[in-house]
C-alpha cells in the first residue's frame, strides 16, 4: 500500500511538472507575441500590430494576457494616426429632422437632404456599437471621389444662384 501511495505522489508531481513546463512554453510565445506586438509599435506599424493583436485576442484563453492585449489594442487606435487617421477629441453631431441633417454613411460624414447625401464633411475610423450608436476613433482624409463629390456639387449650387441672378434682372 505504502508503493502505491509513493507512485501516486511521483506520478502527481511528474504531472505537475510537466503542467510547469507546459505553462513555461505558453508564456515563453506569450512574451514573443508581446515583444513582436512592441516593436511594430515602436516601428510605428499600427495596422500590422493591430492585426497581431486581433489574431492573439481570438485565440487566447488567459483572462490577464486578454487583459493586456485590449490595453494594447487600446493603445493602437489611440494612436492610429500614425497609418493617416487623426485622432479626435469627440464624436462629430449626428443629427436629423425629416432626413435632413448629418448622418453616417458608412465611415463618412454627410449632410443630407431627404435622406440623400449632398456633401461629405469626412471619414472616420469608427466601429459601429449597436441600435444607431458608434465609436469614433480617429479622423480620416475623405476620399478622392468625395472631394470631387463636393466640387461638382459647389459648382452646381453656384451656376443655380448665378443663373437665378441673371433672371431676376
Amino acid at each position: 500500500m505504502g508503493e502505491f501511495s509513493d507512485s501516486e505522489k511521483i506520478s502527481d508531481t511528474l504531472a505537475q511538472d510537466i503542467e510547469a513546463l507546459d505553462n513555461l512554453s505558453n508564456i515563453q510565445k506569450i512574451n514573443q507575441s508581446m515583444s513582436d506586438i512592441a516593436n511594430l509599435i515602436k516601428e510605428k506599424q499600427i495596422k500590422a500590430a493591430r492585426k497581431l493583436i486581433e489574431d492573439r485576442l481570438s485565440t487566447e484563453k488567459s483572462e490577464k494576457i486578454i487583459a493586456e492585449l485590449k490595453k494594447l489594442q487600446f493603445f493602437c487606435i489611440m494612436h492610429a494616426d500614425i497609418d493617416g487617421v487623426e485622432p479626435i477629441e469627440s464624436a462629430p453631431s449626428l443629427y436629423t429632422i425629416n432626413g435632413c441633417g448629418t448622418t453616417l454613411y458608412g465611415e463618412s460624414l454627410a449632410f443630407v437632404l431627404l435622406s440623400i447625401p449632398i456633401f461629405w464633411f469626412a471619414r472616420y475610423s469608427v466601429t459601429p456599437v449597436g441600435n444607431n450608436k458608434y465609436s469614433f476613433h480617429g479622423k480620416k482624409k475623405l476620399a478622392p471621389w468625395q472631394i470631387i463629390w463636393n466640387i461638382v456639387i459647389a459648382v452646381c449650387i453656384a451656376i443655380f444662384f448665378i443663373s437665378f441672378q441673371f433672371q431676376l434682372r
